[in-house]
């Protein structure tokens, strides 16, 4: 544990949007927020950081409080500049390397893990609707994983109403992404990620980012996938974005198809 550093609250935590041919999601207040951030600011304790998700929740909602909380999607370097691990073991391809899922198999990971599956216990205790959004699943393996994973941390699917959600941040996942809702109840498609996968270009490269492009046909064709494959199961897809005014062609296929939640970051 001497490694691991708890952060602070996602500053970038948001309502989502609500398309404009939907007037009657006018008003629902669903919260998404990415424990990623956990590592990028100020100190905050896994207590501390619940009452201060509570707080939020009692001013941004109104009826039964209720939070998707997505797990950690960190790359090791990501990790080890914020003093979350020692930088003595990097990998050679980060952006491609051990995240989400992969990295919580990691037994050198296991209490980074367990400190985010607590604090998500102590929000259901505190009588907290919390659904969990699982990153990176990129096989049915991984799928299978996860669930038995969260189960040994007390979280197991179903048990209280407890939903899991999975992130398609990879082609794979939303190649698969019919199969692997036999696992969970509902995708959120990170619209970032899976362009940079899809299109094999790393945003962080400066001279490669003319080739980024999250309305790119190939992009759209994964993303209206994984909404059909949720829809025909009656189970939400969630859609995960910034700059959407900047993204007409994306707009526009997200209003073509039914039942999709949007959350900017």
């Amino acid at each position: 544990m001497e490694h691991f550093v708890q952060g602070s609250i996602h500053p970038a935590l948001s309502l989502n949007f609500v398309l404009p041919q939907s007037p009657e999601k006018k008003g629902s207040k669903r919260i998404y927020f990415s424990t990623s951030a956990w590592y990028r600011s100020q100190n905050l304790s896994a207590n501390e950081w619940v009452s201060w998700l509570q707080s939020r929740l009692a001013d941004e909602t109104e009826g039964p409080q209720s939070v998707r909380v997505s797990l950690s999607d960190l790359t090791l370097p990501e990790y080890a500049s914020l003093g979350v691990v020692q930088a003595d073991a990097m990998e050679a391809n980060p952006l491609m390397g051990a995240r989400g899922v992969s990295r919580f198999c990691d037994a050198n990971y296991k209490p980074i893990f367990a400190t985010e599956c607590d604090a998500i216990k102590q929000l259901r205790a505190q009588g907290v609707d919390v659904e969990v959004v699982v990153p990176f699943v990129r096989t049915l393996a991984d799928a299978a994983t996860i669930i038995d994973l969260l189960a040994e941390q007390g979280l197991p699917r179903g048990l209280q109403g407890l939903k899991v959600i999975f992130s398609i941040d990879t082609p794979s996942a939303a190649l698969l992404s019919d199969k692997l809702l036999h696992y969970f109840d509902g995708l959120a498609v990170n619209i970032e990620n899976l362009a940079q996968f899809t299109l094999a270009v790393d945003q962080s490269n400066p001279s490669h980012l003319h080739a980024y492009d999250a309305q790119n046909d190939a992009v759209l064709e994964l993303v209206q996938k994984s909404v059909k494959s949720a829809a025909t199961v009656n189970k939400p897809a969630l859609i995960l974005l910034s700059n959407l005014d900047k993204l007409p062609r994306l707009q526009q296929a997200l209003l073509d198809m039914d039942s999709v939640e949007l959350f900017h970051f």
